[in-house]
């Protein structure tokens, strides 16, 4: 049991509010005590035998009435949403079945203004909503739901962009509730065929993360994203959305038939000639491949296809080298992947 003094002209505060846990208050004559308790509830027992104290009750304030609103993010769930109510600190949820004469608590402590009851069964339902202030509650706010025996289909994805990279596409889109992946498609001939060129989980995807598309070639290209909840049902999927972006710039062909063969003090290389390529850098590791070192570049206007590239001063070994083709931009995001041979000198 607690017991709060009130002596020597003290204001003397005890809270009863959020506990029904026995509590003694003790004061001497002239003295002040504020007791906050729930609504209705009155202070019982001896105030004091000083006639001099004076005894103040203090009703905590009772939170308002949330404003309830409800979507269906799927065929069997319900999202109830609803406004922040002023001195709230948690809210519970309600659910009836039988058109709001009896309710089954089906959340509690909710922190949160949005809350999902998923599962739910085909049927006409009530939820409730109630605001706590500590464990003062309020009035519930209640909402009307019909969970239909019709599927229903994911929201077409919001919010899809796309912009070009150095080689190929950027695609960011808004997360989709309810949804458990989302199907990526590529069209190159304006939105007359599409291809699918990928799929991703929703649980990795919060809305920031891009998809990279990236070796399409130059052209103008349409995408197109549909959601889909956890079945990957055709009736369940989203409309697709849609947007198209212009890829002016494309990596380069890797280079062909690169060969490696020991001259007396070195190594001769062969290539085949890449399609736009302004020059050719050359890279020779001794370690395996570990590190690579650039050894030289050529102009590729000076390179048919069959002259060959000498590295001369090399000493005994095992080599690698590694070819990249670039065009005229000289750009990382155009540049061919490399190719690589191996070589004993």
């Amino acid at each position: 049991m607690e017991t709060l003094n009130c002596y020597n002209n003290q204001l003397a505060t005890l809270d009863i509010s959020t506990s029904t846990a026995l509590k003694t208050l003790n004061c001497q004559s002239n003295n002040l005590a504020i007791v906050y308790v729930p609504p209705g509830f009155k202070v019982s027992g001896t105030y004091t035998t000083d006639p001099g104290v004076i005894l103040t009750e203090v009703d905590t304030a009772v939170p308002g009435i949330p404003q309830v609103t409800a979507t269906q993010p799927t065929a069997d769930s319900v999202k109830l949403s609803w406004d922040k109510v002023a001195g709230a600190t948690s809210y519970s949820v309600y659910r009836s079945a039988d058109d709001g004469k009896t309710y089954l608590a089906v959340a509690s402590n909710v922190a949160e203004i949005t809350w999902t009851d998923t599962n739910v069964p085909n049927g006409q339902y009530v939820y409730a909503v109630r605001a706590y202030t500590g464990t003062v509650k309020g009035d519930a706010g209640t909402v009307n739901v019909k969970v239909a025996s019709t599927t229903v289909k994911l929201a077409k994805p919001t919010g899809l962009t796309a912009a070009e990279t150095g080689n190929g596409a950027k695609l960011t889109w808004d997360a989709v509730d309810g949804a458990a992946a989302y199907y990526i498609y590529r069209s190159a001939d304006n939105g007359k065929t599409y291809i699918l060129v990928s799929t991703r989980l929703a649980k990795n995807f919060n809305g920031k993360t891009p998809y990279f598309d990236d070796v399409v070639g130059k052209g103008s290209y349409t995408y197109a994203i549909r959601a889909y909840d956890a079945k990957l049902a055709n009736a369940t999927r989203s409309d697709a959305a849609a947007v198209t972006v212009a890829v002016t710039s494309a990596k380069l062909a890797k280079p062909t038939n690169l060969a490696a063969t020991a001259t007396g003090n070195g190594a001769k290389l062969t290539w085949d000639a890449v399609d736009g390529a302004a020059a050719y850098y050359i890279y020779r590791s001794a370690d395996n491949g570990k590190t690579f070192i650039l050894v030289s570049t050529r102009l590729a206007k000076n390179f048919n296809g069959k002259k060959p590239y000498f590295d001369d001063v090399v000493g005994s070994g095992s080599y690698i080298y590694a070819i990249r083709a670039y065009d005229s931009s000289l750009s990382k995001n155009t540049r061919s992947d490399e190719v690589t041979t191996a070589v004993t000198v």
